[in-house]
């Protein structure tokens, strides 16, 4: 019951405060915002330890890195399971130690940081900001949040890093990305992969293009990953993700077909909307992009499922992507139409992982740090 009051909770009073935004002056609209961004980073910052997969071994190696003195942390080896923790991460957590030893100073640094990178870009960016909070609710931000910790970090300064972007501000947007992959989780670099759009234009052919070399990708597996693994060795720690389908293939097929249907918004929206200044024919065809190479990444992930966490930096661009494209359409039914249909999508899969497929994350039952001890 407690988990449903505050998943549900959180849905329900953030549709309310996109009610009131309606009808709000400018400052009551951002004391709306700011208040549910708060209220999420406390849900996120304050879960008990069994909440989330991965939450467990993040607790473990705060508590582990604490006791290593300073002097010795360059030869630390594994933590977080079988996995090496980025150098940058380990100082986090040293530093953080200072603070406090108790690691629930670590869940709450993740969230507070994640959302508010994500504030900052919603309050700006999304011509929608609560149905943008919604689609990060339910389509999958949120649960990632509470689950891969050391990537919702990395996350958070790729997003900071878009920030930078859009304000053509490179050099930031550079050292937000490097920090992020090469401090925090390895990963984000591919998030760099946002140059590309300045250089590909997103259509028809785009999508054929994507399709295709998905496709030749998914055949040619083995020989593929040979190579990423003499290249980066690291990744071999994860060959035992090879075919293991089970859930996560269920969940790549319905990502490649909600991305597809989203692009299809996309498209309908550039052919029957209006651009306007937050919302730019720059600013929609690089989230396309992005949002494309998501179909390449998940194709991968059907032979080798932990490449789909990788997908968290592309897919990330829904909560912009979706709601702007509805709001710029010219015709009011189209958009009410739009409006509902993504709704009740985002809601079935939110549903579905929590009721469901609840082990895919383990973010249910939800309970505070506070009613159960570590």
């Amino acid at each position: 019951m407690q988990t449903i009051i505050i998943y549900g909770g959180l849905i329900i009073l953030n549709g309310l405060f996109g009610i009131l935004n309606i009808f709000s002056n400018v400052k009551l609209k951002k004391i709306l915002l700011v208040s549910i961004f708060i209220l999420i980073s406390l849900v996120v910052g304050l879960r008990a330890w069994i909440v989330g997969t991965d939450t467990i071994s993040y607790i473990q190696s705060y508590i582990t890195i604490g006791s290593i003195p300073i002097n010795e942390l360059s030869g630390v080896g594994s933590f977080a399971g079988n996995e090496r923790l980025e150098i940058g991460f380990v100082y986090l957590i040293k530093l953080l130690n200072v603070v406090t030893n108790n690691p629930q100073i670590l869940l709450l640094f993740e969230a507070i940081f994640l959302y508010y990178t994500i504030f900052i870009n919603i309050n700006k960016y999304s011509l929608l900001p609560f149905f943008s909070v919604f689609l990060m609710i339910t389509l999958g931000i949120f649960i990632t949040s509470m689950n891969l910790l050391r990537q919702a970090i990395a996350l958070g300064f790729c997003l900071l890093g878009y920030y930078f972007w859009c304000n053509n501000k490179y050099l930031s947007f550079w050292i937000s990305i490097l920090i992020g992959g090469l401090f925090i989780h390895r990963t984000a670099i591919l998030f760099l992969l946002l140059f590309i759009s300045k250089k590909i234009k997103f259509n028809n052919k785009a999508i054929y293009c994507t399709l295709i070399i998905s496709i030749i990708f998914y055949y040619l597996y083995v020989p593929f990953f040979q190579l990423v693994y003499k290249i980066v060795p690291y990744y071999q720690n994860y060959q035992n993700s090879y075919n293991n389908f089970g859930s996560g293939k269920a969940s790549a097929i319905f990502n490649i077909i909600f991305v597809l249907l989203v692009l299809f918004l996309g498209q309908w929206a550039k052919n029957n909307g209006s651009f306007n200044k937050i919302f730019t024919y720059d600013r929609w065809n690089e989230m396309s992009i992005m949002l494309l190479l998501s179909v390449l990444f998940t194709f991968l992930s059907l032979r080798f499922t932990q490449v789909d966490r990788i997908n968290v930096y592309f897919r990330v661009f829904y909560i912009f992507y979706i709601p702007n494209c509805i709001q710029i359409l010219k015709n009011k039914n189209q958009k009410i139409f739009f409006t509902f249909i993504y709704i009740f999508i985002a809601l079935i899969y939110f549903l579905y992982i929590l009721i469901v497929k609840d082990n895919w994350s383990n973010i249910v039952p939800y309970d505070f740090f506070w009613n159960i001890k570590f």
